[in-house]
């Protein structure tokens, strides 16, 4: 099952978005490594954990976010990693990658959006919204046609979330749990050119 879907906007949430100079958004480099891990195991195994089990969200969590996997990914040219720190804390992350598609996937160029989470207690604020802006304008940056993820489909919030940026379902398939199966959904959504919200290349301080 692919990790991009623990999302954590929320549909209709009251809580006023924070100040942006407590926020920065920025690729994520090789110094990030260890603390993405830990941050990157921690918020899969808290979002899947109780539903799923324990066991199994922790062996999925460590296949491929174990810092020694990690440090390779961080500085490959076929995926880019999104932070989100606030005041110097790690809050969330987002990963594209370029991957071969399902056959669902009707795409030339397709880039998949692998993982997106931030830190519950953030929940509401407007900052999944714009980790999916940076990560649309990244993957046309990087000349993709289409975006695409996998989600599992018990995950209401997140798929409602999607919706909202445009991706439709296209298709399913399972996963192996400890104890049977779950089901995932297969989501994309076509790309073209539009506005930009600059992200500085070198600070990586996010501006409004």
């Amino acid at each position: 099952m692919g990790s991009a879907s623990a999302t954590s906007a929320k549909s209709g949430s009251q809580v006023p978005a924070m100040p942006c100079q407590t926020l920065r958004y920025r690729s994520a480099s090789m110094e990030d490594a260890a603390r993405l891990s830990e941050f990157g195991i921690r918020s899969f195994i808290t979002t899947y954990g109780d539903r799923l089990g324990y066991l199994w969200a922790n062996r999925w969590a460590r296949d491929g976010l174990e810092i020694d996997q990690l440090r390779p990914k961080l500085t490959h040219a076929q995926h880019w990693w999104l932070v989100v720190e606030h005041d110097e804390e790690l809050v969330g992350y987002a990963e594209l990658r370029h991957t071969l598609p399902p056959s669902c996937i009707s795409s030339d160029r397709p880039i998949e959006l692998g993982r997106l989470y931030i830190e519950p207690r953030l929940f509401g604020r407007g900052i999944a919204e714009r980790m999916m802006q940076l990560c649309l304008e990244q993957a046309i940056e990087r000349q993709a046609d289409v975006l695409w993820l996998r989600v599992w489909a018990e995950n209401h919030r997140a798929i409602a979330f999607y919706r909202r940026w445009g991706l439709r379902e296209v298709g399913g398939d399972q996963f192996k749990l400890d104890h049977g199966y779950g089901d995932s959904l297969y989501m994309q959504r076509e790309l073209l050119p539009g506005p930009r919200y600059p992200l500085d290349r070198e600070s990586g301080v996010d501006h409004e």
